[in-house]
C-alpha cells in the first residue's frame, strides 16, 4: 500500500516509540511527540528541557518524532524519522546528521516500504553498516513499518542485534 503522505505515520510511530521505550525502561517517565513542525531546540525550550542539553540552542533540526526519557535525574532523547517510500542513503544521511547533532539514546528510520535496493546492497552486500554509527557505540536503526499492525517489523531491523 502506497502512502500519499508520510504525515499519517507520525502519530502511530510516536505511540509505538513510546511503548517500545517503556518496555526497555520500565521505571522511566517517557513521552513521545510529533515534532515535525518545529525545531528540536524550540521543542526542548517549550517543554522546559533545554537545561538538560547545554548545546540545544544549536539544534536547528526538525525530527518527525521525538521521545523524552526521564530516569534517575537524567533526560535523554529518542528519534524516529518516517519515510513514505523506500529508505535511501539520503534519508540515512539526514537522520545521521540529526543524531550527530543531538546525540539521542535511540534513533530509528522507518518506512512501510523498507530499504531501497541500493541501500540494502551498500549495507548488506558491501557490509557498510558503519555508516549508521553516530558515536559512543550508538547506531541508527532502519526498519520496515507494518501499516496494518502500526508497529515496526522487528525482523527487518538493520543492524540486527541489540536495539538499545
Amino acid at each position: 500500500m502506497k502512502l500519499a503522505n508520510e504525515d499519517v505515520l507520525y502519530r502511530p510511530v510516536a505511540e509505538w516509540l513510546e511503548r517500545y521505550l517503556k518496555a526497555r525502561h520500565p521505571r522511566a517517565e517517557i513521552a513521545s511527540h510529533d515534532t515535525h513542525k518545529s525545531d528540536l531546540s524550540a521543542f526542548l525550550r517549550t517543554h522546559q528541557l533545554s537545561c538538560h542539553f547545554g548545546d540545544c540552542s544549536a539544534y536547528e533540526i526538525k525530527v518527525d518524532v521525538v521521545a523524552v526519557v526521564k530516569a534517575r535525574g537524567r533526560v535523554s532523547l529518542a528519534f524516529a524519522e518516517c519515510k513514505k517510500g523506500p529508505i535511501t542513503l539520503r534519508d540515512v544521511g539526514q537522520l545521521l546528521g540529526y543524531s550527530l547533532v543531538a546525540r539521542p539514546e535511540f534513533s530509528i528510520l522507518i518506512s512501510p516500504e523498507g530499504l531501497s535496493a541500493r541501500l540494502t546492497s551498500l549495507l548488506m552486500t558491501f557490509g557498510r553498516q558503519d555508516i549508521l554509527s553516530y558515536g559512543n557505540g550508538r547506531m541508527i536503526r532502519l526498519a520496515e513499518w507494518n501499516l496494518r499492525r502500526s508497529e515496526v517489523n522487528l525482523a527487518t531491523l538493520v543492524p540486527k542485534g541489540s536495539h538499545l
